[in-house]
């Protein structure tokens, strides 16, 4: 992670444990990660894409973290419920702006691409893929929704139900449409 995009996604992260992004101004952000206006607009394009940025390395950490055949797992899930749960306020106020379907159409790209990164170590051919995309995405958005859903509860709520979680993966749906098209093939 570049040093100088982390000290921007700080400054912004510290931000938004107070305010909603729409409040924040890309000024302030330049201002309290001590870089340059130019420096700033090299690295991002707008105060949007310092809070992907940001979630993004919170996404990498929870799925790509440990060295396991497949990325997107219960365990993963939960790693990420409880670390976005640790920075609720931020969580929320990312996304709880006019421009919160920026972060949420992030996170599902993001998981669509964990969910193929599975799906080919699992070697699902791009059929199955290609057959089952529609699907795919409302799954996905399903998911997100919830995620974020999720976040908003009161925190003895997030408190209670963090174990809770069920099993989201597909791969198992996957692996079995797999299996019906290789073997017509």
């Amino acid at each position: 992670m570049d040093l100088i995009q982390s000290s921007i996604w700080s400054a912004c992260s510290d931000y938004l444990s107070v305010r909603t992004i729409e409040e924040i101004r890309t000024s302030e952000i330049i201002s309290k990660a001590a870089v340059g206006r130019s420096t700033f607009y090299r690295k991002f394009r707008d105060k949007y894409e310092v809070v992907n940025f940001g979630f993004k390395a919170i996404y990498d950490t929870c799925f790509f973290s440990r060295s396991t055949r497949f990325a997107f797992t219960e365990l993963s899930f939960l790693r990420l419920l409880i670390e976005l749960s640790k920075r609720r306020t931020v969580v929320l106020n990312a996304v709880a702006s006019n421009t919160q379907s920026n972060l949420r159409r992030f996170t599902v790209t993001y998981f669509r691409g964990v969910v193929v990164h599975d799906l080919s170590r699992a070697g699902i051919c791009k059929k199955v893929l290609e057959s089952h995309e529609t699907v795919l995405e409302i799954y996905l958005v399903g998911i997100v929704d919830y995620l974020f859903d999720w976040i908003a509860l009161p925190t003895s709520a997030i408190d209670n139900t963090a174990a809770a979680v069920v099993s989201l993966m597909p791969i198992d749906f996957f692996v079995r449409e797999n299996e019906i098209l290789s073997k017509a093939v």
